[in-house]
């Protein structure tokens, strides 16, 4: 669990961890991360670490129990005139955590539990080590969670659409009873010249002629 704030909780699972922690765990050496403890972060090594989630999806069902704590200590603690705790947990989880059973079943309990402060980011890249997801991965993700008791949302474009996304955010806090999905479409190594939207940024580190044309790209 990556804490952002005193009462805000951020997660991300696995594979999901975002450039600028790969960097950082990686003292701040792009080209050698995949050597580092960037993928696989673990609890008591890694500083900022707190939960080692182990093999996919059993990350969602740590972020599920997480939800579900808030919502046990606001019922024990929290009185009509004293809020002690109220934060919301987030997560970003990827097509990995999506295909894998465990997901499904602690989704499921979410829904069933109405864990309104659980909001869950969905990195719909289309991408797994393999290559397209399309080879092993064609269920319907927002029907699914719906039909698991989630409020479903969706953000086309994950890549620069920051407004996009901090609206979706707003829009989810508002539904009290449901946990949300947001669904955010983005491109795998997105600024990348020669290995954008494809497994050869799955894991593997871009080079370090890669990574200089990549910022020349961005800008």
């Amino acid at each position: 669990m990556l804490t952002t704030t005193m009462d805000e909780g951020f997660l991300a699972l696995g594979f999901e961890l975002n450039d600028a922690l790969q960097c950082a765990l990686a003292k701040h050496d792009a080209n050698r991360f995949v050597l580092s403890d960037a993928w696989h972060p673990k609890n008591f090594e890694t500083h900022g670490i707190e939960i080692a989630i182990g093999l996919l999806s059993q990350g969602i069902a740590n972020v599920v129990s997480l939800a579900l704590a808030e919502r046990h200590l606001t019922t024990h603690f929290n009185k009509p005139d004293l809020e002690i705790v109220d934060h919301y947990t987030y997560v970003i989880m990827g097509d990995g955590c999506q295909i894998e059973g465990v997901s499904n079943e602690v989704c499921f309990l979410a829904g069933h539990w109405g864990l309104g402060k659980l909001i869950a980011f969905y990195d719909d890249n289309h991408i797994s080590i393999d290559g397209d997801t399309e080879i092993a991965f064609t269920k319907d993700v927002n029907q699914r969670f719906e039909a698991l008791g989630w409020h479903v949302i969706r953000v086309k474009n994950g890549n620069t659409g920051y407004d996009e996304i901090r609206a979706a955010i707003q829009e989810v806090k508002a539904v009290k009873d449901w946990p949300s999905l947001i669904k955010v479409t983005t491109t795998i190594g997105f600024g990348s010249p020669n290995k954008a939207n494809s497994y050869s940024v799955h894991g593997s580190a871009l080079g370090a002629k890669e990574v200089d044309m990549t910022r020349k790209n961005l800008g």
